[in-house]
């Protein structure tokens, strides 16, 4: 499951710096706000970091495309790749496809 690796990549970070609070920028190409939440907080638990407070907020896939097309593209569920809702084509992704944990606080 994808989900499961980004969750252990995240928390594998936190246990480094093991902060009270945190904040994660979640693309929404990776995962559901909901599903990555719950993900983590399944894994935080065994954890010292079980009492800790995640702020997810969800980024917005933002995508580029050779016709002229940029802008935010609907995700329903994860996926590799974006298709322009244009034409069709693969689009180069410039939002929302990475993790990245932010506003720690111990």
């Amino acid at each position: 499951m994808h989900e499961f690796g980004a969750a252990k990549n995240v928390i594998d970070e936190l246990l480094k710096t093991k902060p009270k609070k945190a904040t994660i920028m979640l693309g929404q190409m990776i995962s559901k706000k909901e599903t990555f939440y719950e993900i983590l907080k399944e894994h935080l638990i065994e954890t010292e970091l079980k009492d800790i407070k995640l702020d997810i907020i969800e980024v917005p896939v933002i995508a580029k495309c050779s016709c002229g097309f940029e802008g935010h593209i609907d995700i329903p569920t994860h996926v590799h790749f974006v298709r322009c809702p244009l034409c069709n084509n693969i689009a180069e992704v410039l939002n929302g496809d990475k993790i990245e944990i932010k506003d720690l606080i111990y």
